[in-house]
């Protein structure tokens, strides 16, 4: 009787610590779970080699890390983009769960407005997740992990504002801002004209032996005394040029393209590289503001400080005189003084 009662007391106690145990699993399987689900961060981001951001529109965009650049469509992306996307992933997290009320609005808009974004390290899928719209103090931003059940609130510790303008999907303001992206040795002629003045005009022309310049003069290109050596360094600082930001068609003076396109430009550089490919640039003044006046007093006619011009693959971008200001010169310049 008694080794039966042992027996049954026994069993209890084994159901019990079993019960406990399984309790205790389910606990932190629940609790894994649940952090899983707002682990945002991804701590080592020298592996990440691509990200695909894509939004509602539909636009989507594909960077990809090739030989150790950043790429999209072929083209190197801006390096100032890249880290900050890269600080994001690293720094961001949680700041705190989303309050009963706001749940359902929270998911409609993240249904509505979000942003897919998909993490890759060494070529393989390491984040999957949903980047909404900014909380009411614009101090975080609403992210749902792929197949989540909710969202929650991120932000940076320590940065004052939201999240969301960091996952850009637009191809425009990705790019590298290189207007003449190649190395000097690789330009075979350029020419800078401006239409004010023809005769500041020139052209540069490079041959295996040496580097030649050409001046406009009355309508023809003749050869004048030159400096290889200095032609040469000019032509380095012509490729190091940028534009200042992109113009892309959400903005209202995209518009006028196609009327800008139809007229004369008021700089036009063309260069044209070694296998032959010819590159342009297209500059336009800009009308300054209704009554605008300079320094003097005088009515001002157009903007002082911007050009917009067009690029060869039709891109609109907005340029910036100081940053062209070692691009900008006459003819007489770079010709040898002679007597």
């Amino acid at each position: 009787m008694k080794k039966n009662l042992f027996i049954l007391l026994g069993l209890i106690i084994l159901s019990l610590v079993g019960y406990y145990l399984l309790k205790q699993n389910k606990s932190r399987n629940t609790l894994s779970d649940l952090e899983a689900e707002y682990s945002f961060t991804i701590e080592d981001t020298a592996s990440i080699d691509r990200i695909v951001i894509s939004d509602k529109s539909p636009r989507k965009v594909d960077l990809q890390k090739i030989d150790g650049v950043w790429q999209l469509n072929n083209r190197k992306v801006r390096t100032d983009v890249i880290e900050v996307l890269l600080e994001t992933f690293r720094r961001m997290e949680m700041r705190n769960f989303v309050e009963e009320k706001a749940k359902e609005e929270v998911v409609r808009r993240m249904a509505t407005y979000a942003k897919e974004v998909i993490v890759y390290s060494n070529g393989q899928k390491t984040k999957h997740f949903f980047v909404g719209t900014d909380t009411p103090d614009q101090m975080a931003t609403y992210m749902m992990m792929e197949g989540g059940s909710q969202a929650y609130a991120v932000h940076i510790p320590g940065f004052n504002g939201y999240l969301s303008s960091r996952f850009i999907t637009i191809d425009e303001l990705l790019y590298d801002r290189a207007l003449f992206p190649m190395a000097s040795n690789d330009i075979q002629s350029f020419t800078l004209s401006y239409a004010a003045i023809p005769e500041n005009s020139f052209e540069i022309l490079r041959s295996t032996e040496t580097t030649q310049l050409k001046r406009l003069k009355e309508g023809n290109w003749v050869d004048v005394p030159s400096d290889s050596k200095l032609l040469d360094l000019y032509l380095k600082q012509i490729v190091k040029l940028n534009y200042e930001g992109a113009i892309v068609e959400s903005d209202p003076i995209y518009s006028r393209k196609d009327s800008l396109l139809a007229v004369k430009p008021f700089i036009e550089f063309q260069l044209t590289n070694t296998n032959g490919e010819a590159i342009s640039l297209k500059a336009y003044q800009i009308k300054s503001a209704e009554n605008e006046m300079d320094a003097l007093g005088e009515a001002r006619e157009f903007d002082p400080d911007r050009l917009h011009a067009i690029l060869s693959d039709g891109r609109m971008v907005l340029l910036q005189y100081f940053g062209l200001r070692d691009a900008l010169l006459i003819a007489d310049q770079l010709m040898l003084k002679t007597e």
